[in-house]
């Protein structure tokens, strides 16, 4: 369950927190959450979602295997030079 909690920084550099009486979780400066509240974000995508990560990860790996053949072709022109 969410909670709540105020934030006070030690003199040691540590963090302490204490409950909060705050019951709106959008006003509170700092919320605590369970791992099971927050959740596995890759499992909960929803089909659009992850045709939008694909897509943009295909492009990205596109674009650094055009930027690869470029630099072989730049590279493979250089060792034809005669000295």
């Amino acid at each position: 369950m969410a909670q709540c909690v105020q934030v006070t920084q030690n003199l040691d550099g540590t963090l302490t927190f204490r409950p909060d009486s705050q019951t709106n979780l959008n006003q509170c400066a700092y919320v605590i959450q369970s791992g099971d509240e927050i959740g596995n974000s890759l499992t909960d995508l929803t089909p659009d979602q992850a045709l939008t990560i694909g897509t943009s990860v295909a492009v990205l790996w596109s674009i650094a295997w055009g930027y690869r053949q470029v630099a072989k072709v730049i590279n493979s022109g250089n060792s034809n030079e005669i000295d």
